[in-house]
């Protein structure tokens, strides 16, 4: 995580012109994936000078006590903000015990320039995927430029690389072992019924799957068995009007009745 209002002030601190601030940014942004010569050579392209690029690489190499110190009696306003942010955030992620997945990366500005507050990012901790999957920050700008009605609108977005995560869940052995389905449901045609008890019942700490494919009740019953699910749940339109449904317990061949309105019996039925 890191503050654009920290790093904004941190170049210009260096002496760089205001006018270069949002080249010199993308510039920063991509020190982690660049050689050393790279990265001075590309910032020294974008207009620096040799003595601007020596601050730069000084001040972006600190830490954010570091920073603090150094910054303590600071009158670059930027700067102040910025600090005060990550404080607050830090301060945030310590007592709620989050702090040790966090870190503070004084050069993470997440690319896009309409961000204007804290940034962040987020990578599988193992490093088995190189890129980002997911990533955000704050935005003051925005949406009160649009509105333009005098007041300001702040903002915090976030975006997930679905397909990234996808991959980290599939290969996953522990993802493997804990999303075994437990409770197959089939509507006949009270999907939406189903939806809300298959929440019920996640929240009661099942894993449940939902027929959403429109097969045959004997096909679904022969995933069910294919897939090695032991429960099955049956719902129409009859079972909704008598709020009983039956439990099907596919190994053993038995059935048990289940009150709709009290989902929690299934407890008994099924031990997790």
């Amino acid at each position: 995580y890191n503050s654009r209002n920290l790093m904004n002030g941190l170049i210009l601190e260096s002496g760089v012109e205001e006018a270069l601030l949002e080249t010199i940014t993308t510039v920063i942004d991509k020190k982690d994936k660049l050689t050393s010569d790279e990265y001075n050579q590309k910032l020294i392209e974008a207009g620096i000078s040799q003595e601007q690029l020596e601050k730069i690489t000084n001040y972006f190499n600190m830490s954010l006590e570091e920073l603090k110190e150094i910054f303590k009696y600071t009158i670059n306003e930027k700067i102040i903000i910025g600090l005060e942010e990550l404080s607050k955030l830090t301060e945030y992620l310590t007592k709620t015990n989050l702090d040790s997945y966090c870190e503070f990366s004084s050069s993470l500005a997440r690319g896009q320039n309409y961000y204007t507050g804290n940034v962040f990012e987020v990578y599988e901790k193992n490093g088995r995927i190189k890129g980002s999957i997911g990533a955000g920050g704050r935005y003051d700008k925005m949406i009160t430029s649009f509105i333009n009605d005098g007041n300001e609108y702040p903002t915090v977005g976030i975006s997930f690389g679905l397909s990234s995560i996808y991959e980290l869940l599939k290969n996953s052995d522990k993802f493997k072992d804990e999303a075994t389905t437990e409770i197959y449901i089939i509507p006949l045609n009270t999907e939406i019924e189903c939806l809300k008890i298959s929440n019920e019942l996640r929240e009661l700490g099942y894993n449940v799957e939902i027929e959403m494919n429109n097969r045959k009740l004997k096909k679904s019953l022969d995933y069910a068995n294919k897939a090695s699910i032991n429960y099955v749940i049956i719902i129409g339109e009859d079972e909704l009007i008598s709020g009983k449904i039956k439990v099907k317990d596919m190994v053993n061949n038995n059935d048990f009745d289940l009150n709709i309105n009290n989902l929690k019996e299934i407890n008994s039925i099924i031990k997790i």
